[in-house]
This record gives C-alpha cells, structure tokens and sequence, in this order.
C-alpha cells in the first residue's frame, strides 16, 4: 500500500514538474497539436470532432490529413462521412467517388458513398453503393461452406436406428 501510494506520489510530482516547464530542458513547445500527426490520427480526430459537435473542427482537420496525403483513399472516406453527417450529399458523393478511384477494390468507399444516397433519399443508388460495397467485401466474397457428404445423412439415420434398437432391448 505504501509503494502504491509513494509511485502516485512521484507520477505527480513528474506532471508537476512537466506542466510547470521543466520537463527536460530544451524540447520546443507544441504550437499545434496536430503538428506530426498522422493523417489517420487526423481523419480519426475529425471523426471525433464532428460526433462532438465540432464540424469546423472537424474541416480542419481533414483539410490538414489532404495536405499530408492527397492520393490516400482513407482520407477522401473521411471528407465523404464529413459532408454526409453535415448533409452536403453532392460533395460526399465527389468525395468517395475519389476515394473509390484512389481504392478500387476496397469495399469502404462503396460503403459510404451508399449511406450518402441513403441519407440524401436516392434509395436505389443506395442499394447499387451497398451491392458493389458487399462484391468487393473479402467476408462477403468468400465462397460458400461445401455441403455435407451425402453420408451424413445416412449415418445419422443409423444412429438413431441403432439407438431406438437399444431402447427396444431395454424392457423392464
């Protein structure tokens, strides 16, 4: 209990001492928070600026993730769930319209190119998105189990043969 209590202790003093500027001499301060970010790290965050109610935010951040890699699919995903979840449909569409170009046998932008016709009404575009979405899916793509031996079937019918026989033997 008491090294518990002395480690939490030290963890302090060190957020202390880190806070206070004296975290180890001459390390430059962090202007932008995003400086050195991934542009998955970015494409994530604007996720969680947008679900927080952020949108500007969000741009940002995206726009910052475009900088870094312009021909990244994932990216253009991230602008298509953006203008979806602000409503700009016509722009989402651009968007994973790209990303699909930049990723043509991945499955995601399909997928929500789909949920921006969903949300924009245009249901039978929509079943197109999720249809091509679900063909380039590699779950989805795998083939199907092989049916069972035709044995199967007759041994099971010899089991239950030979057990209600036993049960037949058994009189009391």
């Amino acid at each position: 209990m008491r090294q518990g209590a002395a480690g939490a202790l030290a963890m302090a003093a060190l957020a202390a001492a880190i806070l206070a500027g004296c975290g180890g001499g001459g390390a430059p301060a962090v202007t932008n928070p995003t400086d050195g970010a991934s542009p998955a790290f970015l494409v994530a965050s604007a996720d969680t600026a947008l679900a927080a109610g952020e949108p500007e935010g969000a741009r940002r951040l995206l726009a910052r993730a475009l900088q870094l890699a312009p021909e990244s699919a994932f990216v253009h995903v991230g602008f298509g769930r953006y203008y979806t979840a602000i409503r700009r449909y016509k722009d989402a569409k651009e968007a994973l319209g790209r990303a699909a170009a930049l990723d043509p046998s991945g499955p995601e932008p399909r997928y929500w190119l789909g949920r921006a016709y969903q949300q924009a009404g245009d249901l039978a575009s929509a079943a197109d998105a999720f249809s091509a979405a679900l063909r380039l899916d590699p779950i989805t793509r795998r083939p199907p189990p092989r049916s069972a031996p035709s044995s199967v079937p007759d041994t099971r019918r010899q089991a239950f043969r030979a057990t209600t026989r036993s049960f037949a033997t058994i009189r009391p």
